[in-house]
């Protein structure tokens, strides 16, 4: 009888692990609620603007007024690009980025840094 009990202990622990680990897939426009969390991001590509350090790539509008940006680091655009291609034929695809939401003043954007986060359906 003793056995059972640590088995079904573990069993819960093991299923509520799975469960804390699943990532909610959303859509761009509802990024700003997700502050904080780890999800997975849907929406379209409205714009791509690379500026000196960092490439930018705005869902569901332009900017000001795009539902969520993502941001590139050149130092991790490489094994990106080596993956999809380049950027710029992004613009009108839908794309899926995982990662965490953060608030960078005041509009939502998430950090893409490897090229298993992103997927694209052109």
């Amino acid at each position: 009888m003793k056995i059972v009990k640590p088995t079904f202990i573990g069993l819960c622990l093991t299923t509520l692990s799975v469960f804390s680990f699943a990532t909610d897939k959303i859509e761009s426009y509802k990024a700003a609620y997700y502050i904080g969390k780890s999800v997975e991001v849907c929406g379209n590509v409205s714009q791509i603007k690379n500026v000196k350090k960092q490439t930018y790539i705005n869902l569901d509008g332009s900017y000001p007024h795009q539902k969520l940006t993502i941001l590139v680091w050149n130092d991790d655009l490489n094994q990106i690009v080596n993956k999809i291609g380049r950027l710029d034929r992004l613009e009108k695809s839908r794309i899926c980025v995982k990662g965490v939401v953060d608030d960078y003043k005041g509009n939502p954007q998430i950090i893409l840094k490897t090229p298993d986060n992103i997927q694209v359906q052109f």
